[in-house]
């Protein structure tokens, strides 16, 4: 199981991976509550966040046609 990322780490590769842990949990149906409270929190503590976000789920985005067509080549 992934953690939930904190807030110290600040590299470029750190944010990139805090922000994919965040985009999974949020597009899972675990989520709860408090999670999307500390996500907020953890996006709006820097500017770096929301970017780290904006391109995680910009990536996220662009998997999803291929994921789709490939859901259809299995079914």
């Amino acid at each position: 199981m992934t953690s939930i990322p904190d807030d110290h780490a600040n590299t470029p590769d750190e944010l990139h991976r805090q922000a994919w842990v965040w985009l999974r949990l949020l597009k899972s149906d675990t989520v709860r509550q408090w999670d999307a409270e500390r996500f907020r929190h953890w996006l709006d503590a820097s500017p770096a966040h929301k970017a780290a976000f904006n391109a995680a789920r910009a990536q996220w985005d662009s998997y999803t046609p291929a994921a789709a067509a490939l859901g259809q080549t299995l079914g």
